[in-house]
């Protein structure tokens, strides 16, 4: 008699052999409805609870063989398995430079439009503006990590790419600097991008990077230690 598959076992088996979540949960989709075709057309031919099941696991083939055919296909395998060293190493800083750049054209925009209003610009507008900006110098970077992290977990992923990609962003994400001066009519709005040192503000921004990067590497190193094979995916 064939040994019955382990769903999750096998679940965890095709992540980490670069199949994409989605796909996974549709193949293990897939094999459960198979089988239960396969018991119900068993029992349908006479066969009692037990016969049929062990046809059914048969005829459905070992765990070892069902995942050798899925991973023999390269068409299943992930952005993130083909190219790894592209999704989460290059592709992460880039991410974070578009999204500062958008936010900062439309702070921009705001604040040029409005700077002709008013010499001195209402608390609330000052206030809201600068929360915006403080949000994204210190929560894009981390926002960042965390849905890198978020998609390698996933994966089941233990890349050897995505720990220079996380460094990467949170040193990026440290470095730059985007304000606005009130005190000067027109209002200022200025904004400095450093990857490497030396940097316009280099205690806050060693700090910055020091703090972005603790926290973007700790949770993930904590999954690779306490990582098990036989977690299904979401």
């Amino acid at each position: 008699m064939s040994e019955r598959i382990d769903y999750r076992r096998l679940s965890s088996r095709l992540l980490q052999g670069g199949i994409a979540p989605r796909r996974v949960r549709r193949i293990v989709g897939e094999l459960r409805d198979h089988f239960v075709d396969l018991k119900s057309s068993a029992i349908a031919e006479g066969m009692n609870e037990v016969e049929a099941e062990n046809r059914a696991v048969s005829r459905l083939g070992t765990e070892q063989e069902v995942t050798d055919a899925m991973l023999a296909r390269p068409e299943l395998q992930s952005w993130a398995a083909r190219w790894p060293w592209a999704i989460y190493m290059l592709l992460p800083p880039l991410l974070l430079d578009v999204l500062s750049l958008v936010v900062f054209g439309l702070v921009f925009g705001l604040v040029f439009a409005l700077s002709g209003v008013a010499a001195v610009p209402d608390p609330w507008f000052a206030g809201t503006v600068d929360v915006i900006l403080a949000t994204l110098e210190h929560g894009a970077p981390l926002v960042l990590c965390a849905g890198l992290i978020w998609m390698a977990v996933r994966r089941r992923s233990r890349s050897p790419w995505l720990i220079p990609g996380l460094i990467s962003v949170g040193t990026l994400g440290g470095s730059y600097h985007v304000g606005v001066d009130w005190g000067h009519y027109p209002w200022q709005l200025a904004g400095s991008v450093f990857f490497l040192p030396p940097y316009p503000y280099p205690l806050e921004s060693t700090v910055r990077i020091c703090v972005n990067i603790l926290l973007a590497l700790a949770p993930y190193l904590y999954w690779m230690h306490r990582q098990t094979p036989s977690i299904e995916p979401e």
